[in-house]
């Protein structure tokens, strides 16, 4: 299950986006700040909550039923969209987790 509260760096949060490397960082420099990330003097580290306020991450919600058919497609679409969208965040945060983990080992 995804953290909501997990942090993101740069690269994971450019797996994770559905925009251009120069767009995250333009919208990260100009708003980035004011919505909870921190810019470390390595890099960003940036909340998921940050990423869906810039507009670049969707938001996950539930999908409302349509009555004729090309609502059902429509739904279906933001369905699958939504869960595409929860599985990159776990990936993201899977792959997180492993690095601490391997730097806990070394």
């Amino acid at each position: 299950m995804t953290d909501s509260s997990h942090e993101y760096s740069f690269s994971q949060a450019l797996e994770l986006v559905d925009c251009s490397e120069s767009t995250l960082r333009r919208k990260l420099n100009e708003q980035g700040s004011s919505l909870g990330a921190t810019k470390l003097k390595r890099g960003w580290r940036i909340p998921v909550t940050t990423l869906e306020a810039l507009g670049v991450l969707k938001t996950v919600t539930g999908h409302v039923t349509g009555h004729d058919r090309s609502d059902e497609t429509i739904t279906q679409t933001d369905g699958l969209q939504a869960e595409n969208t929860r599985l990159r965040i776990e990936i993201a945060t899977l792959r997180a987790e492993n690095d601490g983990l391997k730097k806990l080992l070394a």
